[in-house]
């Protein structure tokens, strides 16, 4: 009954938030050219043969869920660990080159954190971050590879979407517990003709504990190919291959896996400025784990509807097998995920989410654990290069006793953050323009 009840609020949230976009959206019938600052100096509509820029941010705010040392609710505490709202401080910057020619394009980008949290004064406990990565692309071949470093003092026991570290001041972090991350990766994409692709992808990651003997590795691999069969519905499928290596206390597992599946997306233009895109997917993973084997379905389902010039919504529901840092050993993860974007005239982009995730470890079948956030992102430009921020957070996980957290990690949280900020965009080089992108010779 408790993992109904789970599932019914997560479709309330998806219902809610379509439902409190549409008569949003519908103020707003005519597309406005935005001030750039709202997305960050993002120029992918102009054909700039070289373009430098640089994006600073600042941040500061208040939060209740980062836990000072000493306010640590013990592991085994029945009830959720809360704080006083606390200071919480972040800067960051950007730094992006592109450069697009008829044949080839290449992209770097390259980015910093520095956090810092009231609750832990001294220095020596200061987060930081950084992350870069490259791509290039000829013809029908498009190759991109990346990696990414991090120190927070706080961890987040939570499902983290996409791979590799969170730059510190985005993430979630709630939990006292120093530790190390790390993420490398690269993938090729090659098109055949107008209509068939495949793509390859491997990465790598780990986390590193400081104040424990705790630790895991996580790689994957994966080849997929789609099919496009007509202007509306495009076929895929493919397969990954998974293994973690976790260390607790000086005593290691290793968990692998392999997964299959096909896909189908389907694109509907109900009118000439409303399309709405469907996708599906279904397959199976099969995975190793403590001496066990565990096997299951998953899959996916999304939706995404243009509401009008400046406003969209979606829903997504997937079932996927994750490994997770938190609890060291494979999740099946049940995730649905609601979003609405849109802006006001040329200043203004305000954007809600929200999410419901619910696991079930592998080793611990039956012991379900949760987690929801929800979030509010408002934007506003002052000039084409200055930008204003405000952020809301919400955030809840709760594990049921006997999973093995790491120290300082109390079972159940509740969390919440109010934060400003500004936005600063500088392009430093803008020079020349790129000719029409020409279709290679195989397409």
């Amino acid at each position: 009954m408790d993992r109904w009840n789970g599932v019914c609020r997560g479709i309330a949230l998806v219902v809610g938030i379509l439902l409190m976009a549409q008569p949003v959206c519908a103020q707003t019938r005519r597309a406005a050219r935005p001030y750039r600052a709202l997305f960050g100096g993002d120029a992918s509509n102009q054909r700039s043969l070289h373009q430098l820029d640089l994006t600073v941010s600042l941040n500061g705010g208040v939060d209740n869920g980062l836990v000072a040392p000493d306010a640590v609710t013990p592991v085994d505490s029945p009830s959720a660990a809360s704080a006083e709202f606390a200071d919480y401080y972040s800067a960051g910057a950007q730094l992006s080159y592109v450069m697009r020619g008829s044949r080839l394009g290449v992209g770097v980008r390259g980015s910093t954190s520095f956090p810092y949290y009231s609750t832990l004064p001294d220095a020596a406990d200061l987060a930081y971050g950084t992350s870069a990565n490259v791509s290039f692309m000829s013809g029908a071949t498009s190759v991109s590879a990346g990696g990414g470093f991090a120190y927070s003092p706080y961890y987040s026991p939570a499902f983290e979407p996409g791979s590799g570290p969170v730059l510190p001041g985005g993430d979630y972090g709630s939990a006292v517990s120093p530790n190390n991350m790390a993420s490398a990766g690269a993938s090729l994409m090659r098109r055949f003709g107008r209509a068939t692709s495949m793509s390859v992808a491997y990465s790598l990651s780990g986390m590193v504990f400081v104040d424990e003997d705790r630790s895991d590795r996580n790689q994957s691999a994966g080849l997929s190919a789609s099919r496009q069969a007509s202007k509306s519905v495009t076929f895929r499928g493919g397969y990954a291959y998974s293994a973690a290596d976790y260390t607790t206390a000086g005593v290691s597992s290793t968990s692998r896996s392999h997964g299959f599946d096909v896909g189908c997306g389907y694109t509907r233009q109900s009118s000439r400025d409303r399309p709405i895109t469907l996708g599906a997917a279904v397959g199976a993973s099969v995975v190793d784990s403590l001496q066990a084997q565990s096997q299951g379905w998953t899959g996916s389902v999304s939706v995404n509807q243009v509401i009008s010039a400046n406003w969209s919504a979606g829903a997504n529901y997937s079932r996927s097998l994750q490994f997770e840092s938190a609890i060291q050993q494979p999740v099946w993860s049940d995730d649905v995920i609601a979003t609405a974007a849109g802006r006001f005239g040329r200043r203004v982009n305000l954007s809600f989410g929200a999410s419901y995730s619910r696991g079930d470890g592998v080793a611990q079948r039956g012991q379900d654990f949760v987690t929801y956030s929800g979030t509010a992102h408002l934007r506003v430009a002052l000039a084409t290069f200055v930008a204003i921020t405000g952020d809301y957070i919400y955030y809840r996980y709760d594990y049921p006793a006997g999973y093995d957290l790491p120290a300082g990690v109390p079972q159940r949280l509740d969390r919440q953050r109010v934060q400003i900020g500004a936005n600063f965009w500088l392009p430093i080089v803008r020079a020349g323009r790129a000719r029409e992108t020409r279709p290679a010779a195989n397409q």
